[in-house]
């Protein structure tokens, strides 16, 4: 596929957070995701709302009724990709051993956490109902933003990604900072 695998193309079901707390409690490195939507899913939907109003326009009694079932096949598959998958192959790998922070397929420079003053920062994202992990500096604020939920979490996911900040801060030997649950 012209060097995009499928995976890529239509995504993977977003990480669970409490595996996330559990790969930051075991491993020596963690992969934060940037978890984002994938096009894939919009395409399809759009195309099916482009041959839904191809066929209304030419239906008449009896014809046509394959194009229809085709259109809102490509709207249902479309909908079913962009709700249940994401990409989540960009983001900041966390090594905890050797306390550096580098991006993954985003733009961004490694981050050697030397020195005192560090701490990972759990907090309220911009958008509403949003949590957000940060890797701050007491004189710089923040330095990196590891991970931002995609969307509204749950009091149950709220708990899970404070249990990660701590992991983050009590392995790389930082400050731990922010809402706490």
């Amino acid at each position: 596929m012209n060097g995009v695998s499928f995976a890529r193309l239509i995504g993977q079901p977003p990480p669970r957070f409490r595996d996330l707390v559990a790969t930051a409690e075991r491993a020596d490195t963690v992969l934060l995701p940037q978890i984002e939507p994938v096009w894939i899913g919009n395409a399809l939907a759009v195309l099916g709302l482009v041959a839904g109003v191809l066929w209304a326009r030419v239906h008449t009694p009896g014809a046509g009724t394959v194009l229809g079932w085709v259109a809102m096949a490509a709207i249902l598959v479309g909908m079913s990709i962009q709700m249940s998958r994401r990409r989540v192959d960009t983001g900041w790998l966390v090594d905890l051993q050797r306390r550096v922070v580098s991006p993954v397929g985003r733009p961004g420079e490694p981050v050697a956490i030397a020195g005192e003053g560090y701490s990972v920062v759990f907090g309220a994202g911009e958008k509403k109902r949003t949590v957000v992990i940060d890797l701050c500096r007491a004189e710089h604020g923040r330095v990196v933003r590891l991970f931002e939920t995609p969307g509204s979490v749950r009091l149950a996911d709220h708990r899970a990604l404070s249990a990660l900040a701590d992991v983050l801060a009590r392995r790389l030997r930082v400050g731990r900072d922010g809402l706490t649950f």
